[in-house]
């Protein structure tokens, strides 16, 4: 197989895996609209105060928001390879988001939790 046509193959896996990266980015601001209508219609309905419904609701969110990040970390760590491996075939650096500007390296707490290496590799 011709140098082009590895490059043309891992590019398509390279956009497939940055679509879900999007992807899954909107699925947790939508995770968090739902778990505010599912707490107002709680604290509406329960006779639990608003403190329970917002303590549990935050601890929800929280675990969930957690999961969504373990998983674009995944995907963040292979777009990496990816984009190392496409540049060593091409012999140049054509690709550099996720070894450069990526969010993991900007944002001081996902610096802070790759100290704890939450099994992200693939």
């Amino acid at each position: 197989m011709e140098t082009k046509e590895k490059i043309d193959i891992l590019l398509k896996e390279y956009d497939m895996l940055r679509i879900e990266a999007r992807d899954r980015m909107r699925g947790r601001l939508a995770i968090v609209g739902y778990f505010t209508v599912l707490a107002a219609f709680f604290e509406v309905q329960t006779q639990l105060s608003l403190f329970w419904v917002f303590f549990f609701t935050c601890i929800t969110l929280g675990s969930v928001w957690f999961y969504f990040w373990i998983l674009l970390k995944r995907v963040s760590a292979h777009l990496m390879k990816l984009e190392k491996r496409i540049n060593s075939l091409a012999g140049e650096e054509l690709l550099t988001w996720e070894q450069k500007v990526s969010y993991r390296r900007t944002f001081l707490l996902s610096r802070v939790l790759d100290k704890f290496r939450f099994n992200c590799r693939n």
